[in-house]
């Protein structure tokens, strides 16, 4: 009889302990970001279209970008992809270096203090949850699809395909389904849900505090032109008592009795 081989006792995934964030990793994470933001941002802002990039060639050998040939490279893709509306991923990388300053700074406190650290899972979703990822879908949508279908609005140093690739795309097929009023109200409520999202913020909650703050500074401005204009009554009065009592001075020599305020 033969016997059957026990098969070897395999370790579950289970029993394995799940992955921390270290953080050695978190700080990695959030000072990635802040260089890819500083990096985009002063790559467009050193953007030619003299300079020799991946879609365009230029005549100058130098590149004018601040960042050199790779700066060039990097400016160029992304107006190519997203237009000028390619600004939008400082922000992207503003937001995820923020999320991973904070979990830096959460699992050094949960380190000193002994509790059980975050997990990998729970730190990549903390970064940037899905909710957001989505808003900024619908923010940069919105804005390319806006700025190829409404380029005159504002000038724009690209005349070859302002929006970018995403934004001829995307407002082609808005154009052909809604129409150019459609696709400006669409890209407008594209713009305002994708904020919503992205920053986590309501607009009810922001046009209410604009409110409170413009009614703030209304009040305040008010009393201090009430205040200006109660010191400049005063000083008049003052001037006009004084010439009141000059005159009665000059008349002869009566005692006058002075009130000062």
């Amino acid at each position: 009889m033969t016997r059957m081989a026990e098969p070897r006792s395999r370790r579950l995934p289970e029993d394995e302990p799940p992955a921390e964030v270290t953080s050695f990793g978190a700080d990695l994470r959030w000072l990635l970001a802040s260089a890819a933001a500083l990096w985009i941002a002063l790559s467009l802002l050193s953007w030619s279209p003299d300079d020799i990039g991946w879609f365009q060639r230029g005549p100058e050998s130098h590149p004018a970008n601040w960042l050199g040939r790779f700066g060039a490279w990097t400016a160029d893709a992304l107006l190519f992809v997203f237009g000028m509306s390619s600004a939008w991923l400082v922000l992207l990388a503003v937001v995820v270096a923020v999320g991973g300053w904070r979990l830096a700074r959460e699992v050094r406190e949960r380190a000193r203090l002994g509790v059980v650290g975050v997990l990998v899972e729970d730190g990549l979703a903390r970064l940037m949850p899905l909710r957001r990822w989505v808003g900024f879908a619908l923010l940069m949508a919105g804005s390319c699809a806006l700025e190829a279908q409404r380029a005159g609005w504002v000038p724009s140093p690209i005349n070859a395909m302002p929006g970018g690739m995403i934004g001829s795309f995307v407002g082609s097929i808005g154009d052909w389904a809604l129409g150019a009023v459609g696709l400006t109200m669409f890209c407008l409520a594209a713009l305002a849900a994708g904020l919503a999202l992205f920053l986590h913020f309501s607009w009810l909650d922001a046009f209410e505090r604009l409110g409170r703050l413009t009614e703030l500074v209304w009040h305040f401005a008010h009393d201090r032109l009430a205040a200006r204009e109660d010191r400049r009554l005063g000083e008049s009065a003052a001037i006009e008592r004084a010439g009141v009592l000059e005159k009665r001075r000059q008349r002869g020599g009566e005692t006058v009795l002075e009130i000062k305020p």
